[in-house]
């Protein structure tokens, strides 16, 4: 009988364990919401359990792969609540001032304490940050500019701005596209993207050249800029390419200067009569 009576008392008491668990909840942004700065973007639901006691820490954090903050930024709230059993909700809206750069894909966590034991915690993957709009990338590559071989072409980009650059080389006339045929995933870096031209993926031909540079969200395109791709498929540099074009060019004198001669001895011999008759 008492271990009936021991064995129900233990049930009842993890039942009301499991009860009366502290849970918390991200009510916003949830996966794949988006986090604007238009209004609340964060909301925290914790329920408390009667066991807790009345200081309450929750933290938010937040990390994404494709950004300076590929480990987790943290903002913290530290919240009190002197009622037993009540849930609160953590509300917090991006400052200007709050340093995150915009992508599609943060990780959102959220965990609270009370006083220094972690009571739960919670994510939102797949989330939104889109406050800004990419600044339309620029360069001081000439145009008209002949391209050789292994041509390095760098476009300058707002960092905080940009998680990536896509390069397209497209005939004149033809309507602005970055995928398909002759459209490459440029290397970005803090406040540039560059991309390294050669035989093996842009043909030989008259280019008007596009950059565009995109956050995850939103994307900003460079003006035109023309130049002819002209590589040597024997050579690996524009300096090889500088080298045979010299040599095609004195190839093309001494030819002039050999026809030259041929035209003064004709004129010469015909003008002192020694021509046949």
């Amino acid at each position: 009988m008492k271990k009936t009576l021991f064995i129900s008392a233990l049930m009842i008491m993890l039942f009301s364990c499991l009860v009366l668990a502290d849970t918390t909840t991200i009510v916003a942004p949830a996966s794949s919401g988006t986090v604007d700065g238009s209004g609340i973007d964060f909301n925290v639901s914790y329920t408390r359990s009667i066991t807790t006691g009345n200081s309450v820490s929750c933290t938010i954090a937040l990390s994404s792969p494709s950004t300076a903050n590929s480990s987790a930024t943290t903002t913290y709230f530290n919240v009190t609540n002197s009622t037993s059993r009540n849930a609160l909700n953590v509300n917090f809206t991006l400052a200007s001032t709050d340093l995150l750069e915009d992508s599609n894909d943060y990780t959102v966590a959220a965990t609270c304490w009370n006083t220094t034991t972690a009571i739960a915690a919670t994510s939102s993957t797949g989330v939104t940050v889109s406050r800004t709009t990419p600044s339309a990338p620029t360069t001081t590559q000439a145009t008209n500019s002949i391209l050789a071989n292994n041509a390095v072409l760098t476009y300058t980009v707002t960092g905080t701005d940009t998680t990536g650059c896509r390069i397209a080389f497209l005939p004149s006339g033809s309507g602005i596209r970055f995928t398909g045929t002759n459209t490459f995933a440029m290397t970005h870096s803090g406040n540039s993207c560059t991309y390294t031209a050669t035989s093996a993926n842009v043909p030989d031909s008259d280019y008007n050249i596009y950059v565009q540079a995109s956050d995850g969200v939103d994307t900003a395109q460079s003006s035109a800029l023309t130049v002819k791709f002209d590589a040597v498929k024997s050579g690996s540099s524009a300096g090889a390419y500088v080298v045979q074009q010299q040599a095609a060019q004195k190839k093309n004198n001494n030819t002039l200067l050999i026809i030259g001669a041929l035209a003064l001895a004709y004129y010469f011999r015909k003008d002192l009569g020694l021509s046949k008759k």
